[in-house]
């Protein structure tokens, strides 16, 4: 592949860039102003198909007819091109051994979806529901008749379940989120109440921000319904301490992970774990899903998925412009589209550029937690990541990575949200390596070493950098990097760190300068993890986010200025929404001032990569955003091969 590769690319070609569109922020939905959905279901098809490799498995008595396999009213997906054909295997490659992360064309099915055109929020697991005037309490009417892939029913005790016994257990989660639910009850078999604290329940449940466990399958690892012996038998078994370990290795269910479950834990989705080895995954289809085309066929058109481990993303770019792989979304940036373009036909693909929501695709966070006492003090003052800001030529970064297409701004909310600060987005953004060099004389870094860097306190400043190789941040990183060694002279030594273990250095607070992308940031999410300590992928300092976590009972506390941010944050994630977006709009503007995290460019299209023959998948779409699941609202059970 390697030789055919180097062949492809000796002579390329020039490959124009069809032009993108920024506006990629108002596309998902802003507000809920009605009680009832919007119908998507036809009416239930009298007569039902299923694939062959199913039909096999009912004549040999091994499987139930479909139509028993079905709900009392399958949920009617209209394709976007035409109606499918069943078979064949889509190929793709992971970088993580540990997290079957950004390649995710299996359906998180959530209790509502999002529609195609990310407007609106649409039946799913729900068929209806209700809302208060609050917005915070919802009752939810399942659909009747769904059943995990392992034909048990899935009922309004497996919401209870995860609601109750996992999102409200303090054992399993000690510190749940503030805006999280605060209760839950079964009206009936297929009704259940849901209570929050946020005033904004339905972004809560769209697409994966439920995935439901199966309490049949996994009572058998929870102390409340397990046998002691049993329990304690299986934890010896797992070569783990606690219960709550155990579970959360079992439960390693969600349909972009699939690491660490059991092979037979059952799901909602339109695969389900085959066989895994040595990080290589293969799913099949789930003989029980629920969704059906306007013909009547049972989903998914596709058979199976094969999911390659690769060392890092130079490799799994190789197996993309070799034809080894049917479907690849996030490990691409802008900057390989012309490599790819012109190897489609002999790859036996096609790319099409697909918008994003990243307001940045790279956050680059100095960890003002560093174990190392100098560097701590040196990261958090606030002129120091000025200045690093201003020795970042953002016009080359964009040129060079994302051929001009992204938008040159800080980490922060994108422009058309009501979270949005003009100031705090523009902020420290241009290129003046002579200012910059003056900040950093004038903060006691004017003395340099043999080789021309910086030294700070009479030894010689190097800052490790740490980051994963995925969803694009490897490239941004090393520019970064080089960046800086050339503009302010500061020495910057990278490394590329699997991504289960970059998270425990994390933890640990031992690097000094990580980094990830801006994301779940539109008119509907607001997740400031480049401006908060403590929350999602926020890497600026775990000793802060740990005291905030615990309540100050483990930790570091926090400057005063971060005490505020999470004060803040507390307060946004209860308030009604005038004053959400006033808090967040006060988050934004603290990031301006202090460079929480210094963003370089955002909203930049994305190159997706599919196999010719792939059929139903949009050449465009609204938005490729992580707050939707990425592909879900375009329907990859629909997806098929024409020939």
């Amino acid at each position: 592949a390697a030789g055919a590769v180097a062949g492809a690319c000796s002579t390329p070609k020039p490959v124009e860039v069809p032009p993108t569109s920024q506006s990629v922020a108002a596309s998902v939905p802003t507000k809920v102003e009605a009680t009832k959905p919007p119908q998507v279901t036809a009416e239930p098809v009298m007569q039902y198909k299923e694939a062959p490799m199913l039909a096999e498995l009912v004549a040999a008595g091994k499987l139930p007819p479909v139509e028993k396999r079905l709900p009392k009213e399958p949920l009617v997906v209209k394709p976007l091109e035409g109606i499918g054909r069943y078979g064949g295997t889509l190929s793709g490659a992971h970088t993580n051994p540990n997290v079957f992360e950004g390649w995710v064309p299996n359906s998180f099915e959530g209790l509502i979806a999002m529609s195609p055109d990310m407007r609106q929020f649409v039946p799913n697991l729900a068929t209806s529901w209700e809302l208060d005037e609050a917005n915070k309490t919802i009752v939810l009417h399942l659909r009747e008749g769904v059943k995990w892939s392992d034909g048990e029913p899935f009922t309004a005790d497996d919401v209870v379940f995860y609601c109750e016994d996992v999102r409200m257990n303090t054992e399993l989660i000690p510190n749940p989120p503030t805006s999280g639910i605060v209760g839950v009850e079964k009206i009936d078999e297929y009704t259940v109440r849901m209570k929050y604290a946020c005033p904004d329940v339905l972004s809560l449940l769209v697409n994966g921000g439920y995935t439901i466990y199966p309490k049949h399958f996994y009572k058998q690892f929870h102390a409340k319904y397990a046998d002691k012996a049993k329990l304690e038998e299986l934890m010896k078994q797992n070569n783990v301490d606690s219960w709550v370990d155990l579970f959360w290795k079992m439960a390693d269910a969600h349909p972009v992970s699939f690491c660490t479950a059991p092979v037979e834990v059952p799901v909602l989705s339109p695969w389900r774990i085959e066989k895994r080895e040595l990080g290589n995954i293969t799913t099949v289809r789930n003989p029980y899903y629920w969704k059906v085309d306007p013909d009547g066929n049972q989903l998914p058109y596709i058979d199976r998925q094969y999911c390659a481990l690769v060392q890092d993303t130079e490799a799994l770019k190789l197996k993309v412009i070799a034809g080894e792989v049917g479907f690849e979304g996030l490990h691409t940036v802008m900057a390989d589209y012309p490599l790819f373009k012109q190897n489609e036909e002999q790859g036996g693909y096609v790319v099409k550029l697909w918008l994003s929501n990243f307001a940045g695709n790279i956050a680059l966070m100095f960890n003002q937690c560093a174990k190392d006492p100098d560097k701590r003090e040196l990261f958090r003052n606030r002129d120091f990541r000025i200045a690093m800001s201003l020795g970042l030529d953002r016009e080359e970064f964009n040129r060079v990575l994302y051929l001009g297409k992204g938008l040159i701004m800080q980490a922060t909310s994108l422009p058309g949200t009501d979270y949005y600060v003009e100031e705090a987005a523009k902020a420290y953004i241009e290129y003046d390596p002579e200012k910059a060099n003056q900040m950093l004389d004038e903060l006691g870094l004017d003395q340099r070493d043999s080789d021309g860097f910086r030294m700070y306190k009479g030894k010689r400043l190097v800052i490790n950098f740490e980051y994963w190789d995925g969803h694009g941040m490897g490239p941004a990183a090393e520019l970064v990097a080089d960046m800086w060694r050339t503009a302010v002279h500061v020495n910057i030594q990278t490394k590329a760190v699997e991504r289960s273990l970059l998270n425990e250095h994390w933890q640990a607070d031992e690097y000094d300068l990580s980094t990830w992308i801006v994301a779940r940031n539109t008119q509907k999410q607001f997740w400031p993890y480049y401006s908060v300590a403590g929350i999602g992928e926020s890497c600026m300092g775990f000793a802060w986010g740990k005291w905030y976590q615990t309540k100050g009972k483990e930790g570091e506390e926090p400057v005063e200025e971060m005490k505020k941010q999470l004060e803040r944050w507390d307060a946004l994630q209860t308030a009604p929404t005038e004053e959400r977006i006033r808090l967040g709009q006060e988050i934004n503007k603290s990031q301006g001032e202090n460079l929480w995290a210094i963003g370089t460019v955002g909203a930049a299209p994305m190159p997706i990569v599919f196999h010719k023959d792939l059929a139903n998948v949009p050449d465009e779409v609204p938005v490729y955003a992580p707050e939707s699941d990425f592909v879900c609202p375009f329907r990859p059970e629909t997806w098929y091969f024409r020939t």
